[in-house]
């Protein structure tokens, strides 16, 4: 589900999360800081690996995180910009 969104929404490979879903995970729009940032998915990322960091679970990280975390990283690597200084920015962000 949230892979075609991905795809559809951002026009990119890997995951992202819409920010405000139903408990079904269904898009419900919103304030569009929060309901379609670019970084949802990263968050939720960083939340699987201080999981892991806290269990040391290695069927959790290989049957859950490991495999989400990849799919980030692709879904970042392909909607980031390598900026001047040869590091990756977002090229829109409601951050200053």
């Amino acid at each position: 589900m949230f892979k075609e969104y991905t795809k559809d929404f951002y026009g990119t490979s890997g995951i992202n999360v819409p920010g405000v879903v139903t408990i079904e995970g269904k898009v419900m729009g919103g304030w569009i800081q929060y309901a379609f940032g670019l970084t949802v998915s990263a968050w939720l990322a960083h939340h699987f690996y201080i999981q892991w960091r806290y269990s040391i679970d290695r069927e959790f990280l290989e049957e859950r995180a490991y495999s989400w975390f990849v799919e980030v990283a692709t879904y970042l690597g392909e909607v980031s910009i390598t900026g001047e200084t040869g590091k990756r920015k977002l090229p829109l962000s409601s951050s200053l």
